[in-house]
């Protein structure tokens, strides 16, 4: 277990670099339970006059049953406030995931056009990742954390100011079962379903995850990781091909170092499509010569795989 110390003076750290990265603004803030609102107050005197007096704020009250499941959910102004506008998620912390999740399917059930999502702290096993976040940790970490600069982690690399996707990811769940497949074009993961996928990840013991890559409430990704001592493994990286050219590739990948980094693995692997090798070498990865090329059918897969750097200097336009 480890233990982080978050005072006043860094919690304004992480806040002032949010506040940075949310160009252009939302339209409608939320603060999402009482850990939201309490967050809400270090923020807005960080943010401009002009933005306080353009922005408005619409707390989401969330009611939970025993046994942890969201029984009701409820906002402080009429539900059609959200249609058509962008609405920004504000929470205290994050931890099993299913408020964020039920308040982020909430809002975008009444029209939200955009989603941005925003926690100080995520928990590793949640299984919604907001857009942007202060701090990661294991289940049973506390919290410490002293750093010259406070990066929020997220899951795109932009520097502070400009435009941040207003994308989060969610571990694949029973929802998405019913949804249509993503076609990428490789037969090897086209015909795998997400049932297929949520079948492997509900027998793997926790070994195998998938992660879906949402805007606001399409899919335009996935990835899937098999985690092993010492190692993870990248099994699936899938862009929605009408969708490539945004980046959201690197978000996954950045996001595969964030859970090596987190499993405390040495290197990171994956097969690459022959195609693709060109871009996993752009990446960091370099051809393995201990493994030999997988040939599947008509479809030939390049071994490689990079060392986890852990020692890096973290600065605010850092990935």
């Amino acid at each position: 277990m480890k233990t982080y110390f978050l005072s006043d003076d860094v919690v304004r750290g992480y806040l002032a670099d949010l506040t940075r990265r949310l160009a252009p603004a939302p339209a409608i803030w939320c603060p999402v339970t009482q850990s939201g609102a309490e967050l809400a107050k270090v923020l807005f005197p960080l943010v401009s006059r002009e933005l306080v007096e353009t922005t408005q704020v619409i707390p989401i009250d969330v009611d939970c049953a025993p046994d942890g499941s969201v029984a009701r959910i409820s906002s402080r102004s009429a539900a059609s406030e959200f249609a058509g506008r962008s609405v920004l998620l504000l929470d205290g912390a994050i931890h099993s995931g299913r408020v964020m999740s039920a308040c982020a399917e909430y809002v975008l059930n009444n029209g939200a056009a955009e989603l941005t999502s925003y926690s100080l702290v995520v928990k590793r096993s949640s299984s919604f990742i907001p857009t942007i976040w202060g701090l990661m940790t294991d289940e049973t970490d506390r919290t410490y954390f002293l750093l010259d600069e406070l990066p929020n982690s997220r899951l795109h690399a932009g520097a502070a100011g400009t435009l941040q996707p207003r994308v989060h990811l969610r571990r694949l769940e029973k929802s998405h079962v019913s949804r249509p497949p993503l076609v990428c074009g490789v037969k090897s993961i086209d015909r795998m379903t997400w049932g297929d996928r949520l079948y492997q990840m509900e027998t793997s013991r926790g070994a195998t995850c998938t992660y879906v890559l949402e805007q606001t409430s399409a899919v335009v990704g996935f990835l899937t990781v098999i985690s092993e001592p010492r190692q993870l493994t990248i099994a699936e990286i899938v862009v929605d091909p009408l969708a490539q050219g945004a980046g959201y590739g690197g978000i996954l990948m950045r996001f595969a170092d964030t859970l090596a980094r987190q499993a405390d693995c040495s290197t990171v692997s994956l097969n690459a499509i022959e195609a693709r090798v060109p871009w996993y070498k752009g990446r960091g990865y370099n051809v393995s010569h201990t493994k030999g090329v997988l040939e599947l059918e008509d479809e030939r897969y390049q071994p490689m795989e990079r060392q986890v750097l852990y020692h890096q200097r973290v600065g605010i336009t850092g990935s």
